[in-house]
């Protein structure tokens, strides 16, 4: 900014007295978030306010426990993002990964902030199916409801058949 500001406008800053004007056009230096660009945060309130409501009245006699499943991968290498550069000029970080990565699928209980996990190779409706039944061996009585979100491993033919086996 200080360049910028220099070059064009003629007018020299430090860096400290840049980062104090910028504080005072209520600028502040920070790391850009992540948004779910198809959020749909009415949806989001409503499921807080009206469904989990809803969910959490069926522990109560309906099922013995909530569990929140989910998936993750962990990259043996770095994630690079956009940024600016001189043409011809485009810079090489360094790096000691592979392209490998590690697929997690684990469930929360709520009540007890137990994890249930298992490592898959890739994401597939096998793999959840496997998730499932480790889960079944872990809480072998009473009734699970699972909370999963909207991937398509959850609603595979292959899922669907397999709870409706084991409902």
């Amino acid at each position: 900014i200080v360049a910028y500001v220099s070059r064009e406008f003629d007018v020299a800053y430090s860096i400290g007295h840049m980062q104090k004007v910028m504080h005072e056009l209520g600028m502040s230096y920070t790391k850009a978030t992540y948004r779910l660009a198809k959020a749909d945060e009415e949806k989001q309130r409503e499921f807080a306010e009206v469904t989990l409501q809803e969910v959490k009245k069926l522990e109560n006699g309906e099922v013995a426990r909530i569990l929140y499943e989910d998936e993750a991968s962990i990259r043996g290498y770095q994630a690079l993002g956009y940024s600016w550069f001189l043409k011809g000029e485009q810079k090489v970080v360094p790096t000691y990964g592979t392209h490998e990565s590690v697929k997690i699928g684990g469930l929360l209980n709520e009540a007890t902030g137990q994890v249930t996990y298992a490592q898959f190779d890739k994401f597939t409706g096998e793999s959840f199916i496997d998730l499932l039944k480790l889960t079944m061996k872990e809480y072998p009585e009473g009734k699970s409801l699972i909370v999963v979100d909207n991937s398509k491993t959850h609603k595979s033919k292959l899922v669907n058949e397999f709870l409706k086996a084991h409902e």
